[in-house]
This record gives C-alpha cells, structure tokens and sequence, in this order.
C-alpha cells in the first residue's frame, strides 16, 4: 500500500514540476539557463522554436534541469509526462536531459522515426554541446532540434518543386530567352568557382501552397544548393520577390543589403528587362561578396559599397611609375642648372644684413587625433540580440538556419 502512495505522490510531483518549470510556455526549460547561454541566446531559441512549430506544425523542446530524478526510470517518466501534457501540435518532440541521464520522448506520425534514431540524435547534440566554445551549448540545443526537423521534414517535403542544381538559373515562369538564361548561368557558375557562393535565381507563378519564405527556403534547401549561398525568387504573377540566404551569405547580405539591391533592379523589372535586371543582381552579389571578405558588410550604419578592386599588382605598378616620374624630373631639373657650382663654405650663401626681425607670434597649425571604435551595447552573436540592421534569422523546414527579406512592387 505504501508503495502504490509513494508511486501516485512521485507522478503527481513530477507532473507538478513539468506545469511549473514550462509555465510560461518556453521550448527551451531551464531550472538556471544562465551558466549555459546568454540571454540574447536563450530568447532566439525560444522565439525560434516558438515560430517552428506556428510554421511546420512540430513541437520541439529540450529541458535541462538536474532535480530530476536521476534514474533511468525517472527521467523516462519525466519526458513521457512532458509530452503528454505539450502534444499542442501534429508532432512533439522533447529532449530531457538530467544531472547523468538522458530522454528523448515523441508523440504524432513521428514517433517511431525519432525513437529510432534517439542515440543519433543525442550523439549529435553531444557533440556539439561539449565542446570548448562558449557558445557550445547553444549550438548544440540548435543542431538537436533543427536534425529533428530535418528528419521530421525530409520524408514527407513532397510540395517542393525540383531542378537540377547544376544550373543557377531557373526561369519557370519563361521570362528570359534560352540564350539570355545561358548568359546568365555562367556568370554565376564564375562567381561560384570563385567565391563558393550559390547564387540562384528563381522566377515562378506559384509558391505551391507555401508562404513566399518558406517556398524559397525550401527550393533552396531540397534541391541540394550550397552551404554558402542566395536565392533571388521573382514572382510577376503576385509582384512579390524575396531573398534567402544561407551560410555566410546571412552575414555578408543583410535585410538592408538586399533591399538595396533590388532597388536597383525595379526599373529594369518594371520595364520587362529582365534579363539586365538579373544581370544587375550578378554584378551586385558579386561586390557584396568581395566587401563581405574584406570585412565591409553593408548595412543600416555602413552604406558605402566600395569597390575592393584596386589589388596588389596595381599598387606596385603605380609605386614604379611614380618612382620613373621622379627620377625623369629630377634629371630634367639637374640639367637645368649648369651655371651653378658649389661653395665651399656655407657663409658664401650668406648676404649681410639681410635678416631684421620685426615681430613674433605662437601659431597653432596642426593637431592629431586618434579613433578608435566605441563598444556597442547592442553587439551581439548569432544567438539573438537586437540592432539596427542586420539579418532577422530563422530555421527553415529542412532544419537550416536562413536569413532573409522581401516583399511586393
């Protein structure tokens, strides 16, 4: 009898501590999250989480709290009650992890597939999360729930439209002439073979049932482009465009950068040039990349888009002509003065009673200072903060992290 009690008393604390500890209804529980992630850290993740399961219908969750009870039995009852009482969407997910144990506990269509792959995606978690980073357990709660969208999503994505990623330009929508495409495809493929960047473009008349975001995203992510990439989608039929970009592109083109671009293609769009205009968009990527690599992200606070042009070779050969041109001038002054010879003593330069001082003064005439950069309050990591500019980041259905920025002309 005493047994049963102790058993019924065990559930209901267990049940009492899950409503506690999730009652603000965070994806993201922490008994103390501050020895782990920042603040600007821990509100991305749950802001992200948050709009994953509003977009893809898949509730994911981890829960770090080391008072729960350290056995094998008593951290399963722990996940299972969780998830009973957080099943709010067609699929849940929670990863719990206690002072030695862990559990990762399911429930929809996805259950078997995510119970049968729990080493793999705790050994991806793990990985991550013990690393000597300091942002290693941020990353690590990332790769755990963006795999279990991936492996979620992977499987059923069959409303994504396919093309053979061998060629960076897909016109569905019959815009450009066949030869104008071809241009444009192997300007791109140059500035992939230099750089490393994808850089897509998309034109459509459907988003297939998607948002314009996640269409983008997903046509990016499905057909195999690369890490470090853009995808420009143009849509005439709702005169609606959008960016997504991933891997370093999410730095180097921020929602500020990418708005400026397409201001300078609107005309060519508005007018049917639309091949000048994607050629613009080339020639744009490209200068985007170059100031990305020196350190020149073009933003709200820096808007100059300089040109990273004038390279080594160039400075060399203008160092030589400017040496010849000296040299040449000299000459032509030192042959200029034949009747001119030099004196023995200085006082032969000297003409008597040739200096009277009139009056003095102190002038002030020149002054150096020194800048050096102030620390912002607002400088932040990937991890979430807040500042003017920037990229607003998100995970896509695939399980990737994408930047981007669009709208309607």
């Amino acid at each position: 009898m005493k047994k049963i009690i102790r058993t019924i008393l065990c559930t209901l604390l267990l049940l009492l501590s899950v409503q506690s500890i999730s009652a603000a209804g965070e994806h993201v529980i922490f008994d103390d999250y501050s020895g782990f992630l920042s603040k600007s850290q821990y509100d991305f993740l749950n802001d992200d989480l948050a709009q994953v399961e509003k977009n893809y219908d898949v509730g994911i969750y981890f829960v770090f709290d080391q008072s729960i009870e350290d056995t094998e039995s008593g951290i399963s009852r722990y996940a299972s009650n969780f998830i009973s009482s957080h099943s709010n969407a067609s699929n849940n997910v929670v990863l719990v992890v206690g002072n030695t144990k862990y559990k990762i506990e399911a429930s929809g269509d996805c259950r078997s597939d995510i119970l049968s792959n729990e080493t793999v995606i705790w050994d991806q978690f793990y990985k991550q999360a013990s690393g000597s980073s300091s942002d290693a357990f941020y990353d690590g709660i990332v790769s755990y729930y963006q795999n279990v969208l991936k492996l979620i999503n992977n499987a059923s994505n069959t409303n994504t439209t396919t093309v053979d990623n061998s060629s960076l330009v897909h016109d569905l929508s019959g815009l450009m002439s066949s030869s104008e495409v071809e241009k444009l495809n192997s300007k791109l493929q140059n500035i992939k073979n230099r750089y490393g960047f994808d850089t897509v473009i998309l034109t459509t008349d459907t988003y297939n049932g998607k948002s314009m975001r996640d269409y983008c995203d997903d046509f990016y992510d499905y057909n195999g482009f690369g890490n470090d990439g853009l995808l420009l989608m143009l849509n005439m039929k709702d005169r609606g465009y959008y960016f997504s970009t991933k891997g370093k592109a999410i730095e180097y083109f921020s929602d500020y950068g990418t708005e400026k671009i397409f201001d300078k293609m609107v005309d060519d769009i508005n007018s049917g040039n639309y091949y000048d205009a994607f050629d613009t968009y080339a020639d744009e990527v490209e200068q985007y990349i170059k100031n990305g690599n020196a350190g020149n992200i073009i933003d709200v606070d820096n808007q100059d888009v300089k040109k990273q042009s004038f390279g080594f070779n160039n400075v060399i050969i203008s160092a030589v002509i400017a040496a010849l041109a000296t040299l040449i001038t000299n000459l032509v002054l030192q042959g200029q003065l034949k009747s001119v010879r030099k004196e023995r003593y200085a006082t032969n330069y000297v003409v008597g009673n040739s200096f009277r001082l009139i009056g003095s003064s102190d002038m002030f005439v020149n002054r150096r200072v020194s800048r050096v950069r102030r620390p912002r309050n607002d400088d932040s990591s990937r991890g979430g903060g807040s500042r003017p500019g920037g990229t607003h980041v998100h995970t896509s259905s695939s399980g990737s992290f994408h930047g981007g920025h669009g709208g309607h002309f």
